[in-house]
């Protein structure tokens, strides 16, 4: 886990975000863990993490959206994550995740154990169903 998300600043949204990142500490994390949350986010895990997480093995950064507009928030190679107002009491955010497509692999050993001739390999790499004789 890289990204966390936080969709409003209610407790049951929020409330168990301190101990879960002290837990990753007790159980060795070393890489940044990176929080995302609407206004506000950083106000209430700034002093916790000061207070009980100054000794961590690992980075906390906290990443503030905008709830008020739909954003772009973050982007890795697998995956893109907007951000999408809410109406709500307080501000909130829901996020939509975007999965980039990736080029498909065929299994060659496989392909070869059930003898599907080569020429169908480009259609299946392509999403054609392939059916053994």
């Amino acid at each position: 886990l890289i990204h966390t998300f936080i969709s409003h600043l209610h407790g049951d949204h929020c409330f168990g975000l301190p101990g879960f990142i002290s837990t990753l500490g007790l159980l060795g994390r070393t890489g940044t863990l990176h929080v995302h949350g609407p206004e506000g986010i950083e106000r209430f895990l700034s002093p916790i993490l000061e207070q009980f997480c100054h000794r961590m093995p690992y980075q906390v950064e906290i990443h503030t959206i905008d709830a008020s507009r739909h954003a772009l928030v973050h982007e890795d190679k697998s995956v893109k994550v907007y951000s999408i107002p809410l109406s709500h009491r307080i501000p909130a955010v829901g996020y939509l995740f975007e999965e980039k497509c990736r080029a498909r692999h065929l299994n060659k050993a496989a392909a070869e154990f059930y003898n599907i001739p080569l020429a169908e390999y480009p259609l299946i790499i392509e999403g054609s169903d392939y059916t053994t004789p």
